[in-house]
């Protein structure tokens, strides 16, 4: 008798209080429901994340268009910054177009999220384009970007459980997460966004203007900057240089290898490029580090029999806006002479 007065006296009291609850699921209703219609809906978040959407889904339509064979170049914002593909095109056989897919701050880790839609797209070759400074430390994948690939769908759940042996546990797990968890982790964004802007989208030295889906030359910057900030650049990315080690190379090496092995699978051809190095960063580099790296990266193309195109020493330092990205004349020069390399691979396939 006493346990079912303790049970009505407990439904009394909880239908007292039923409101706050109610309030709190209404309340998590409406949050996740204006983060859904400001990020997913809208894109409402910094342009560095709506431009890795904005290429998953350039590659679906490529892939949806029927047009295969063009090439792709992936890479981080030195590539964003050094290729014009309309000046790499010049050099290309009728009817074959190049894309610079690169994404600030991207390494080997970021392009295995975009490579399912890549290998879609049936491409006649992508370019993996990398540096010294780029081996320097694994460039890891934002917390905020694997929750974009988890959300949109970037990995397919076979190819993911494929990906599983070159991702980090915590990367794979990230990408698993219930999508209500995605969904959370985008509410950083709006307030993402509005920073960006002030910082750097409405910089007069900078061009914004169409950044999230300009695949042909979407770089950034209009000017050089001072010597003296070049000079700090350095000695930051000297500092990174430095702190190499060889687990990180080959963690670096690992994922191109399986991209590499994944792109074969469908009989998609690549190739490893070495970009363009400042002179006056590798003037502070271990010289033997640079041979290493470049060894290594060329051992890697060889084993493969893919080609091997270094450039590390192509430009000036007067070709750099900074410590390490190409500009204007340097952005001319470099995609003028990938794209004759690129016309005698093509060449040379061809015969």
């Amino acid at each position: 008798m006493k346990f079912r007065e303790d049970v009505r006296a407990n439904l009394a009291a909880l239908l007292k209080v039923w409101h706050i609850p109610a309030a709190v699921l209404a309340a998590g209703a409406v949050y996740f429901a204006a983060i859904h219609y400001s990020v997913v809906d809208r894109l409402v978040m910094p342009v560095t994340r709506q431009r890795m959407i904005e290429t998953k889904r350039f590659l679906d339509r490529q892939a949806s268009s029927g047009q295969d064979g063009a090439i792709y170049l992936l890479g981080s914002s030195v590539l964003l910054e050094g290729i014009d593909c309309r000046v790499l095109d010049r050099h290309l056989p009728d009817g074959v177009s190049s894309y610079n897919l690169a994404l600030m701050g991207a390494g080997p880790p970021q392009w295995l999220l975009l490579a399912p839609a890549l290998r879609s797209a049936r491409p006649s070759l992508v370019l993996m384009c990398t540096d010294l400074a780029g081996v320097s430390g694994l460039a890891s994948i934002p917390k905020d970007g694997l929750a974009i690939a988890g959300w949109w769908n970037f990995i397919p759940p076979r190819d993911l459980e494929e990906f599983r042996r070159v991702l980090s546990p915590e990367d794979y797990a990230d990408l698993r997460k219930p999508r209500w968890q995605h969904l959370l982790a985008f509410r950083v964004f709006p307030a993402g966004a509005f920073d960006m802007y002030m910082r750097e989208v409405m910089r007069a030295d900078l061009r914004y203007d169409g950044y999230t889906t300009n695949f042909k030359a979407p770089w950034v910057r209009k000017e050089a900057i001072s010597v003296a900030a070049t000079a700090r650049g350095i000695r930051g990315k000297l500092g990174d240089v430095r702190a190499v080690t060889p687990e990180m190379m080959q963690d670096e090496l690992g994922i191109i290898q399986h991209l590499i092995e994944y792109l074969r699978e469908d009989g998609i051809p690549s190739a490893i490029v070495v970009a363009p190095i400042n002179p006056l960063l590798r003037e502070g580099i271990d010289e033997n580090l640079d041979t290493a790296v470049r060894q290594e990266l060329q051992a890697l193309a060889e084993r493969n029999g893919i080609p091997y195109l270094d450039d590390s020493h192509l430009l000036t330092a007067g070709e750099f806006s900074d410590h390490v990205h190409p500009f204007a004349p340097g952005r001319e020069r470099w995609s003028d002479d990938l794209g004759g390399e690129v016309r005698l691979l093509l060449d040379g396939r061809a015969g």
